[in-house]
């Protein structure tokens, strides 16, 4: 399941257990509505903290619908997840987006202070 939020500065995609490729050929439709004439900075969370993983096809689905708000006033991208077993994948996604030097990918599970760190980093990017 993948669903889109909105969230200050930006928006939340939540990302639970396996995700195929119809949901998200769905989930770039509902981002580019949303995204729609966007002209103010903004952040996105990728909150895959319940992810299981993607089927392989759905994996690049999704890639080249983030890929459109890389085209616009994307300020920072945060992954979130309660193991390291994503976070591979998800920077090498960031690298290919040419989002290295504005992705923060935290372990829940290793950060414990880690929503005082998020808020502060994304914060930072868009001031409210």
């Amino acid at each position: 399941m993948i669903e889109l939020g909105a969230r200050e500065n930006g928006y939340t995609v939540r990302l639970v257990g396996e995700i195929p490729l119809d949901e998200t050929q769905e989930f770039g439709l509902e981002l580019q509505d949303e995204l729609a004439g966007i002209d103010r900075p903004f952040v996105l969370l990728l909150d895959a903290q319940a992810l299981v993983h993607f089927e392989p096809e759905a994996s690049v689905c999704f890639e080249e619908a983030l890929e459109e708000a890389c085209s616009l006033p994307l300020q920072r991208l945060a992954v979130l997840t309660v193991s390291t077993a994503h976070a591979l994948p998800f920077y090498q996604m960031a690298g290919r987006l040419g989002l290295s030097d504005r992705y923060l990918f935290l372990d829940l599970s290793a950060s414990p202070d880690w929503e005082a760190e998020l808020e502060e980093w994304l914060g930072a990017a868009v001031p409210a």
